[in-house]
């Protein structure tokens, strides 16, 4: 259940649990468990879903499908809880590939790909 003044989002990635195209609502939360689905912001302005798992190991976790995204100096902020809309997904089209997608999708840093 979401409250009323929640923000609704649509998925534009196609490495999220949500599926590309899909609906979302995004509750600002103070507090999101461990295992919820959750929006982060990066410290680069990224902002992913996934899986949030916190102060596991000194690091905070996001678990995405396919990747684990790690944040050891706690750069990140949880923008709140993410609930799935009920609303039918609608094809995208046409998606810039921004340069912050292109070093998420590289398991290296991108001094290492040049």
């Amino acid at each position: 259940m979401k409250p009323d003044s929640c923000d609704e989002h649509q998925v534009v990635s196609d490495s999220c649990e949500l599926p590309q195209g899909s609906y979302f609502h995004l509750w600002p939360a103070t507090t999101v468990e461990p295992g919820q689905l959750a929006m982060i912001e990066t410290s680069k302005g990224v902002r992913l879903i996934g899986r949030w798992y916190p102060a596991l190991l000194g690091c905070n976790w996001l678990k995405q499908p396919g990747r684990l995204v790690m944040d050891d100096h706690s750069n990140c902020r949880v923008l709140g809880a993410v609930i799935a809309s009920e609303a039918p997904p609608k094809q995208i089209t046409n998606l810039p590939t921004g340069e912050y997608e292109q070093f998420f999708e590289s398991p290296f840093p991108r001094s290492l790909n040049s």
